[in-house]
């Protein structure tokens, strides 16, 4: 729990802050059409990978269909995606704690 207090009209207010228990790392290897993305899950944290298939301003992320709030167990997690072919494809992952 962290107090904060401002010093001009002191209404102090409580929140929770929540931190991770660790960073997760996602890793992506690529064989021929087929790409694995793996990663260490914390116990009961929730994981979605997300794709777009350009960087920048107009990027637009989604979830991949097979990996949306996937329960972590404290395994290395695994799921594998078919992008099209000869197409470049960008990933990251979205970690949610429970409160």
């Amino acid at each position: 729990m962290a107090v904060l207090c401002g010093v001009a009209l002191c209404g102090c207010t409580t929140r929770e802050v929540i931190k991770p228990a660790a960073e997760t790392t996602l890793f992506v290897t690529r064989s021929s059409d087929k790409v694995s993305l793996q990663w260490q899950s914390q116990p009961g944290a929730f994981y979605t990978v997300i794709f777009a298939d350009t960087l920048g301003a107009g990027a637009r992320w989604q979830p991949l269909p097979q990996a949306s709030r996937l329960r972590g167990t404290g395994q290395l997690m695994q799921v594998q995606d078919q992008p099209p072919l000869r197409r470049q494809r960008f990933y990251d992952i979205q970690v949610e704690y429970p409160k």
